[in-house]
């Protein structure tokens, strides 16, 4: 069993379990309580963890208030629809990736109306 090194908030990471890797059944005879979930995939004792999660080519973007979890090809497919865009500053996902590591306010608020005019954010997690 893995340990998860991504830091995303618990209900992303029940998102995953129950959305994408339809494990809803291990989560269902756990006996840890809500909320918890993330603590104890860091830890590595969730039965439901998936190490995929852990790939680079999973993202997570997030602020004080709000959290995306998407991959580098959605971001991609952001970019490249939203290229002719006056509104999209990046021309990479790496300068995505640069620019949210100084400024990540400004940065996933461009994010999420780059994947949100596209159409990609059905493919991607977002809490507010």
């Amino acid at each position: 069993m893995g340990k998860l090194k991504k830091d995303i908030s618990s209900s992303v990471y029940l998102q995953f379990v129950n959305k994408i890797w339809k494990n809803t059944s291990t989560c269902c005879t756990c006996t840890i309580r809500n909320g918890e979930c993330v603590i104890i995939a860091q830890k590595g004792k969730c039965k439901a963890f998936r190490n995929e999660l852990n790939s680079p080519d999973i993202l997570v973007f997030k602020d004080d208030e709000h959290e995306i979890v998407t991959t580098r090809y959605a971001v991609y497919r952001a970019l490249e629809a939203n290229r002719e865009n006056e509104d999209n500053p990046w021309e990479t996902v790496d300068a995505v990736l640069e620019d949210y590591a100084m400024d990540p306010e400004t940065s996933l608020s461009i994010l999420y109306n780059l994947l949100a005019s596209a159409d990609i954010m059905a493919e991607s997690f977002y809490v507010k």
